[in-house]
């Protein structure tokens, strides 16, 4: 496993709520340039990353095109939203998961069968879509977030292939974590909120022990 390189690799945001914003001060720490676009206004989010991620930028979500690596952070619902074009050619994180309270009642996005990542691939085919930072609480994650080679990391379940899975795993050791893959994207049903270690803030051991014992 090689040491990531960390400082100077370019984060895009999209979502400037509490995992988005999280993530964001994590990449900061890190050394990462980080780009925060909201899907609300452009003044509130701008108020919202200068309070709680100051030193990211705050653009557009078009502006997120050409980020190393792209995370969705925003409500599953809102998808539609993006224009596919924006991630074209993108590495994309897909951190969000299926909340009848927040999404409303979508039953395409509640089959096991089908994990959600396969429609945010579906939906953005041009992108290279991998699961991950999606099964642990944000709280969790700016609490267990620690410096390479600590013996006290927790493990990040990711899930997807090739190329993007390897700077996926990258990003998530330069935030604090170990990288913890567990299969394809249509694998990645174990991370979502009926999964076996979805809530879990645990060693990467510990995480691929629930996940083989569910397995």
């Amino acid at each position: 496993m090689s040491v990531p390189v960390c400082a100077g690799t370019v984060l895009g945001v999209i979502g400037a709520g509490r995992l988005g914003l999280a993530v964001a001060r994590l990449a900061l720490a890190a050394g990462m340039t980080v780009r925060v676009a909201g899907s609300g206004a452009a003044i509130r989010t701008r108020q919202v990353v200068a309070m709680f991620a100051p030193g990211a930028e705050t653009v557009g979500a078009g502006d997120v095109m050409g980020a190393d690596v792209v995370v969705l952070a925003m409500p599953l619902s809102a998808i539609g939203d993006i224009d596919p074009a924006i991630l074209r050619g993108a590495i994309v994180i897909d951190a969000m998961n299926y909340w009848p309270e927040t999404d409303g009642v979508r039953p395409e996005f509640d089959d096991p069968s089908h994990p959600t990542s396969s429609m945010v691939a579906e939906r953005f085919v041009d992108a290279r879509v991998v699961k991950a930072l999606n099964h642990v609480a944000f709280r969790d994650l700016e609490a267990g977030a620690k410096p390479l080679g600590s013996p006290y990391r927790i493990g990040v379940g990711l899930a997807g292939e090739g190329a993007a899975l390897d700077a996926v795993a990258d990003v998530i050791r330069c935030l604090g974590f170990d990288a913890v893959p567990v299969g394809t994207l249509a694998e990645s049903g174990v991370l979502e909120p009926r999964g076996p270690v979805f809530g879990a803030a645990v060693s990467a051991a510990q995480l691929r022990a629930r996940i083989d014992a569910a397995r």
